[in-house]
């Protein structure tokens, strides 16, 4: 399971500005680089501190005992290996990043069993995303 943070139109957008173009440049390299890692870690936070109301069971070696997630939750951690396999990487000389989580589970968890955990973290980070790119207009102002 994956998400793609990718700018198109690049080139209308840097015309429009009529600005400074390495400055863009840097600049959204820097927002997309930023965005992708506020999105690794609102998944990571939400799968390891978010509320879980589903069932309680007994699980074993170790033993112990296990709150899941209901429905429309993010998945309760118990191992950790969901989490540990959650990367991003920027790619296309920093205009595009993906955020993965890399275990085989991932997408069954995030679109079967409705345990959503990217998805909700891409939304999460858009306001960010959006708040950094006006920031950087004003500047160009």
């Amino acid at each position: 399971m994956k998400v793609n943070l990718k700018i198109t139109n690049l080139n209308k957008f840097k015309s429009d500005l009529n600005s400074d173009k390495l400055y863009i440049d840097r600049e959204l390299r820097k927002i997309i680089r930023l965005t992708a890692f506020d999105v690794e870690g609102n998944a990571k936070k939400e799968i390891q501190q978010g509320v879980k109301t589903g069932r309680v069971y007994q699980k074993y070696r170790p033993r112990r005992k296990h709150r899941a997630s209901a429905k429309g939750q993010a998945p309760a951690t118990d191992t950790g290996r969901l989490v540990n396999s959650i990367t991003s990487e920027v790619i296309k000389g920093g205009r595009e990043a993906i955020v993965e989580a890399k275990t085989k589970y991932a997408r069954i968890l995030e679109e079967l069993k409705d345990r959503p955990f990217l998805d909700p973290a891409l939304k999460k980070a858009l306001g960010k995303l959006e708040r950094r790119l006006e920031i950087m207009v004003a500047r160009l102002g």
